[in-house]
């Protein structure tokens, strides 16, 4: 299990629980131009990312061990705009991987926003202890996530045919314990 805010320099990562799900779902998370209270000028959850929402919620109804493996909001912590948003598809498999994605508001994009936040949330799968291998799958036409996925030292292991999305590359990386940490005893 994750921490349910992981805090990194200028973000911090903040699952969305069930609650939250339920209410940017049915739209009672959007106040204005904010949700769940955070200032959202990209609106993220809302428009065509409303099916995630559903998705989230449905997994963890499905299986509460999804928990805080799923989405959370990114939070510009300064401006407590909501930025992006990054998660796990599920929760550990028996490899012990975990396949990410995540997505950042088109006007903050190129900032490193992604970068830091998709380290950050790997390092607090590493430090967690149940993952050891880290998964994206991504278009490759998407140059922007492959240069993500690249800086993270995710490697190209094969290629899939999502049926939504068509062809996908698949990146892993091995995760280890983050430096500035120490492995639990």
């Amino acid at each position: 299990m994750l921490p349910t805010t992981i805090s990194l320099e200028t973000l911090d990562l903040v699952w969305l629980d069930l609650d939250a799900l339920t209410a940017i779902q049915s739209g009672d998370a959007v106040a204005g131009a904010t949700l769940l209270g955070w200032d959202n000028p990209h609106r993220l959850f809302i428009d065509e990312e409303a099916w995630m929402g559903r998705l989230f919620g449905r997994r963890l109804i499905e299986d509460p061990r999804n928990n805080t493996w799923l989405v959370r909001a990114i939070i510009h912590r300064d401006t407590n705009t909501l930025v992006g948003h990054i998660g796990g598809h599920e929760r550990p498999d028996e490899r012990r991987c975990v396949e990410i994605g995540y997505t950042v508001g088109e006007r903050v994009r190129g900032q490193g926003i992604a970068t830091a936040a998709a380290r950050g949330f790997l390092d607090a799968m590493a430090s967690s202890g149940e993952v050891s291998v880290a998964r994206a799958s991504i278009s490759p036409s998407n140059v922007a996530s492959l240069a993500v996925a690249r800086k993270l030292g995710m490697i190209e292991v094969g290629n899939q045919i999502d049926e939504v999305d068509g062809l996908e590359l698949i990146f892993e990386t091995h995760l280890t314990t983050p430096s500035h940490e120490s492995p639990s005893p």
